[in-house]
């Protein structure tokens, strides 16, 4: 076979690039990405309706956009690093070792992708439980968190009387 560079080189990508994507897609089809992050979930706020909150992600972000690729490498690096320090999956692993997994992942370095990941997903999981109502519970607020005049952000405040 008689293969120029060029050729040669584009066929060494894409080889390359199915290898490294194809483990994505039989990850993707079952739901140990569900468990995996709802596992994840729990360890980063053991009081949160984590089942909830990981289904709610996965909707939002499906396979398409580019949040969707990092929660699903995400859990698959999860579960390689279980494998690898403890030969368990993520979600068998004990607190103490799934603690482990994410400081690693936490301690990173900022521009890899187990950092992003873990960054990425701590917000949007706490913004999600704190958003919800079992969230408002857990900090004990009477009321809402926005002060009282100020309901309604599109509505000019509300003039209290003095007293």
């Amino acid at each position: 076979m008689n293969l120029k560079r060029r050729s040669l080189i584009k066929l060494a990508c894409s080889v390359c690039l199915i290898n490294v994507f194809k483990p994505f897609k039989v990850f993707a089809q079952s739901n140990s990405v569900e468990i995996t992050l709802g596992s994840m979930v729990e360890t980063l706020i053991p009081t949160a309706n984590f089942k909830v909150i990981a289904d709610d992600l996965i909707k939002a972000h499906t396979l398409d956009t580019n949040k969707g690729k990092l929660i699903l490498w995400g859990c698959r690096w999860l579960n390689q690093n279980s494998q690898a320090l403890f030969g368990q999956y993520f979600t068998s692993l004990t607190e103490a070792q799934k603690i482990h997994i994410l400081k690693a992942a936490e301690q990173s370095k900022q521009t890899a992708l187990a950092n992003q990941f873990f960054t990425i997903l701590r917000a949007d999981v706490m913004t999600q439980h704190y958003a919800s109502q079992l969230g408002s519970h857990s900090l004990a607020f009477q009321t809402t968190p926005q002060p009282t005049g100020y309901l309604n952000h599109s509505l000019p405040p509300i003039k209290r009387e003095a007293s």
